[in-house]
């Protein structure tokens, strides 16, 4: 059901027993007040799978709402765009009497309360204990001459044995002007698997997964007020993060600034670095790195385009720690030039701790690694090393 009208409104009364049908697919793709919900639903008590995309404005007393009995209903999804505080949310919860086991939902309605991770554990036990999948997503806006609602409750919540066991994990993005807050369940990432390709993750490092990924590291070209600081206090008011992802390019002095703010990061994607030469670090830039070094924790990097030796000298200077490093690769002349290129640097770096290094190579086969093995003996770069295929992925990692 969809409309581009905005102001429709749906006057159906509750059906009666000689009225329902067998309809057990619903997508509702037009404003739609919570009563209305309820009218349309009551003529579909076989309904498993319902839709429901938008809200009107229109306030309604949920408490006058009779409840819908939607014994069939495993799956709701749902975006509220107005008016649904989490209280109200819950209410319209209890009122379905459904044995739900998928659920999703995305709110752009800043009610801080969909943040406490204590309520949503409450109302899952208590309402939704058949739920197998949630699927979560809250939108928070930072725009100037806004106050956005800061979250102010115990910190870490997301990371209780409740969230835990289920591997329901929070995941953070930056996106323009707005900071989403996403609740889903746990994949696998790119820094958990060894050169047999097994993960290497244990259930209890699940309370370390939380990621924070940028897609804009400078809101202050459009803005005069907010900075990525307050973004980033915005984030560490909810949880602390843990894994980094960059997805625009990024300066070197403009890296230092995050992880700085950011200390327990422990793994760090980025797909561009834009750096000064090594010759060339201000005076500034150089202090700043002694303040950063000794609270920097990260041990594994991803690269997505590593262009030359001043962006590895960088990496290694900022991240002193690093012990993986994987890299995207165009192809395998690309992947035997940083091998050549990362194993001379480190050469001359007595106290390196990289052990492992990961190329993501198109169509990589037995026979690259057998060239970049001769290629390593040649040049007399390491002795002590394995080299392995596995998939499209060729792992090169040292005692």
């Amino acid at each position: 059901m969809e409309s581009n009208d905005v102001d429709i409104t749906i006057t159906l009364p509750i059906a009666t027993n000689k009225q329902i049908t067998f309809i057990e697919h619903l997508i509702i793709d037009h404003p739609c007040a919570i009563d209305e919900l309820f009218a349309l639903t009551s003529y579909t008590p076989y309904l498993c799978r319902l839709k429901f995309l938008s809200l009107t404005d229109r306030n309604v007393n949920i408490n006058n709402v009779k409840p819908i009995i939607l014994r069939n209903l495993t799956h709701l999804s749902i975006r509220i765009y107005t008016t649904m505080s989490f209280n109200v949310f819950q209410i319209f919860i209890s009122n379905l009497n459904s044995k739900l086991k998928y659920l999703s939902l995305t709110t752009l309605v800043e009610d801080i309360n969909y943040l406490d991770a204590n309520q949503w554990e409450n109302l899952i036990l208590t309402k939704l204990s058949y739920l197998e999948k949630f699927d979560f997503k809250y939108s928070a806006c930072l725009v100037e001459n806004y106050d956005t609602p800061i979250y102010l409750g115990q910190l870490d919540q997301f990371i209780s044995s409740f969230w835990l066991q289920r591997q329901w994990i929070l995941d953070i993005e930056f996106d323009f002007d707005n900071i989403i807050y996403s609740i889903r369940p746990y994949q696998k990432r790119w820094y958990e698997y060894d050169t047999q390709n097994q993960i290497i993750n244990s259930s209890d490092e699940l309370s370390k997964s939380i990621r924070l990924r940028l897609d804009e590291v400078c809101p202050e070209q459009w803005t005069k007020t907010i900075y990525l600081n307050d973004y980033i206090n915005h984030v560490l008011c909810l949880t602390h993060i843990y894994h980094l992802e960059i997805r625009a390019k990024i300066f070197c002095d403009k890296l230092m600034e995050i992880l700085h703010l950011l200390p327990d990061v422990i793994t760090l994607k980025i797909y561009s670095l834009s750096i000064l030469k090594r010759e060339n670090l201000s005076k500034d830039e150089i202090e700043f790195l002694y303040i950063l070094l000794p609270k920097n924790q990260i041990q594994k990097i991803s690269f997505g385009n590593m262009k030359d030796t001043d962006e590895l000298y960088m990496l290694i200077l900022i991240c002193p720690r690093i012990n993986h490093l994987h890299i995207e690769c165009i192809n395998y002349m690309h992947a035997e030039w940083l091998i050549e290129l990362i194993l001379t640097e480190i050469k001359v770096v007595s106290n390196s701790l990289l052990r492992l290094l990961c190329f993501s190579i198109p169509e990589a086969n037995d026979e690259m690694c057998e060239k970049l093995q001769e290629m390593i003996d040649r040049e007399n770069l390491r002795f002590d090393f394995i080299i392995k295929h596995v998939m499209n992925k060729i792992y090169l990692q040292w005692i």
